[in-house]
C-alpha cells in the first residue's frame, strides 16, 4: 500500500483545530482480497467504498456483498490467507471473488 496514502489515512484520525477526527475511506478498486491488508495497515476503524468489488462478482452484487462480509470476519481476527480460510469454511462467494 502506498506510504503517502497510509500517512494521510492515519492523519484523518487526529484532531485538527476545530475539526473532529474522521474515518479514512479507501476506494477505487477495493476487492475482498484486499481486506486483510487494509485491516493490517489501517486498523479496524475505516470505511470501505467497495462498489466494483461488489458489483463485479461473477454471481451478481448480492454474492459480491456476501464475499466482502466473508472477508471481513477473518481479517478482523488476524487471518491473512483468505483463500485457505474460504476453502476451510466453505465460502463459495468469497472463493469466487478471490479468482477475479
Amino acid at each position: 500500500m502506498d506510504e503517502k496514502y497510509v500517512e494521510v489515512a492515519k492523519l484523518h484520525r487526529y484532531p485538527f483545530y476545530d475539526l473532529k477526527p474522521c474515518f479514512p475511506m479507501p476506494s477505487g478498486g477495493i476487492a475482498p482480497i484486499m481486506v486483510p491488508e487494509l485491516v493490517n495497515t489501517l486498523g479496524k476503524d475505516f470505511v470501505v467504498a467497495a462498489e466494483g468489488g461488489i458489483h463485479l462478482h461473477p454471481d451478481k452484487p448480492a454474492a459480491g456483498a456476501m464475499a466482502f462480509r466473508q472477508a471481513i470476519d477473518p481479517a478482523m481476527k488476524g487471518y491473512a490467507d483468505l483463500r485457505k480460510y474460504a476453502e476451510e469454511s466453505n465460502l463459495p462467494e468469497l472463493l469466487k471473488s478471490l479468482q477475479l
